[in-house]
């Protein structure tokens, strides 16, 4: 699953929808972790027959602001498990859910007393393909997908988990009643907002009982962010504990549409905001400080700019403002033909602050549906070599394609005339690989072999997203010297879930037997345990 940063199965954590908007950029590898495997844990564990599984659970997420609590929620309630005698199979139950969501002021209490039914497959300690029987996305009981995620664990390859933010694969590792686990490769997705990752902690560990039955999970997630308005504090905590009191499994259907019925429950209705002079303009600017993450908000400040300002206006709003980076993402959420022709007016006029420019760039290339006015304003920054941001809006020019698909086209066609006659052929490739499409993979194909290693490399993570040419990517691995190129080829692979065949295999046995370099040795080997489980 990889987010398109709105909403998803985790409608009830408020807290979470900010994290869809996080510009966190990559974390490298991991690499040179251990594998140890774990000789003395039975696969019967949750397999007993007759054995009904009960569970308290709790998420908890603040997101805080500047030291100030802006959002947090608590999502509780039990699960049951019973096992099915056939198919690694368990019927589930998520039943006594309270919901508690507070942002800013604002706080709503949601109960769901009624049992609702799911089916999970559970094999060699990974639950996997959660069924919730046609539950509606919006539905907050779609959690239990993410706790079963973290309940889940393997000893023999890396697990990958994929979040609302990132790709992770974790290793694995047991000592007495303890598991806990490392991770060996992160892939942040791309999102909105400029903020950049200070810092991550994260603390995860299972315990078992001495039949190496789940007792208890602990996991809690910190992340530090910042840019140059605000610093943003994200924790997520959940705790998992069994229960040992017996408790009745309720007859319920499990029909493949039993949840079709259930309506989705909205827990905060957001807020509707109307600006109509430059008193409620203000104060909205103030509000904005610490709640970047209202669109609602956002948004109507970003209409009442393109409605009422003139360019000459909105730079003297916005150049030396605090809140130039906030006014400007606003005038980007509103989306409007005015918001889109204030943009594009302000990237022409050669007032407006090198840091605004850099801004209304990123800005121009996510709108939505944009016109063809937009590309051309691209373009032009793009094409002048004496602008300080020609690299930045061609890197953005890729964006272009993938928020309006209408110009993807043109994108296209310009970018692979980029790769003909310019000399900026890594950048080209990385606006490409911001694009998405796979049109121009032929031409990139055509570049492996470049002098450029950057140019190899980018060229190398775009054809690893189609199938087509993955035994091109293993012959050039094979035949590569430089370790960063197989990194690329381990992690293009990585990311979209694939193995090697035989025959590749076998390629890159062969490369690892005559290789005696110890890195090149450590990521051909990487490329042999890619075929790792997802979620």
């Amino acid at each position: 699953m990889k987010p398109t940063f709105k909403i998803i199965a985790l409608v009830f954590i408020v807290a979470l929808l900010f994290l869809y908007n996080l510009n966190v950029g990559k974390t490298p590898p991991v690499v040179n972790a251990q594998f140890e495997l774990s000789t003395n844990v039975s696969n019967d564990v949750h397999r007993k027959k007759n054995t009904l599984n009960e569970f308290n659970f709790k998420i908890k997420t603040i997101l805080s602001t500047n030291n100030k609590i802006s959002n947090q929620s608590s999502f509780e309630g039990k699960f049951l498990l019973k096992p099915e005698e056939i198919n690694n199979q368990f019927l589930g139950q998520i039943r006594d859910v309270k919901i508690v969501s507070q942002v800013g002021e604002e706080s709503n209490t949601v109960d769901i007393p009624k049992s609702i039914p799911f089916k999970v497959k559970y094999n060699n300690f990974v639950f996997d393909q959660v069924n919730l029987l046609k539950l509606t996305a919006d539905h907050p009981v779609n959690a239990i997908k993410v706790l079963l995620k973290q309940l889940s664990y393997q000893f023999d390859k890396p697990l990958k988990i994929t979040s609302a933010t990132n790709e992770t694969e974790y290793r694995y590792k047991r000592n007495g009643n303890s598991i806990t686990r490392t991770a060996v490769y992160r892939d942040y997705f791309n999102s909105d907002l400029n903020l950049q990752r200070i810092n991550e902690n994260e603390n995860w560990e299972i315990l078992l009982d001495k039949e190496n039955n789940i007792i208890k999970l602990d996991f809690t997630n910190q992340n530090l962010y910042k840019n140059d308005i605000n610093e943003l504090n994200l924790t997520q905590e959940i705790e998992v504990t069994v229960i040992n009191s017996k408790t009745e499994f309720k007859k319920l259907s499990y029909e493949l549409n039993a949840n079709s019925s259930i309506s989705a429950i909205h827990l905060m209705q957001p807020k509707k905001h109307e600006i109509l002079n430059e008193n409620q303009l203000l104060n909205a600017i103030a509000q904005l400080k610490h709640n970047m993450q209202n669109e609602s908000l956002l948004s109507e400040v970003g209409r009442y700019l393109g409605e009422n300002y003139d360019t000459d206006k909105l730079l003297a709003l916005l150049n030396g403002s605090p809140n130039a980076s906030a006014l400007i993402y606003a005038l980007q959420k509103s989306n409007t033909q005015k918001s889109e022709i204030s943009l594009i007016n302000l990237l022409e006029h050669p007032d407006l602050q090198a840091q605004n420019q850099q801004r209304v760039i990123m800005s121009l290339a996510r709108l939505i549906n944009a016109s063809d006015y937009a590309f051309t304003s691209l373009k032009a920054v793009a094409d002048n070599k004496e602008h300080q941001y020609s690299n930045t809006a061609l890197l953005n020019i890729g964006s272009v394609a993938k928020n309006s698909p209408d110009l993807a086209a043109e994108v296209e066609h310009y970018l692979s005339d980029q790769l003909t006659n310019s000399n900026k052929t890594a950048m080209t490739l990385l606006a490409i690989n911001n694009s998405g499409s796979n049109k121009l993979n032929a031409h990139v194909s055509n570049l492996l072999g470049n002098k450029n290693a950057e140019v190899n490399i980018v060229a190398l993570k775009i054809l690893a997203k189609d199938i087509k040419y993955q035994d091109r990517l293993i012959d050039y691995a094979s035949t590569s010297s430089n370790p960063k190129e197989i990194i690329a080829v381990a992690q293009g692979l990585r990311r979209e879930n694939r193995s090697l065949s035989a025959s590749q295999k076998t390629i890159i046995e062969a490369k690892l037997a005559e290789t005696e370099h110890p890195i090149l040795k450590t990521q051909l080997s990487e490329l042999l345990v890619i075929s790792s489980k997802i979620f």
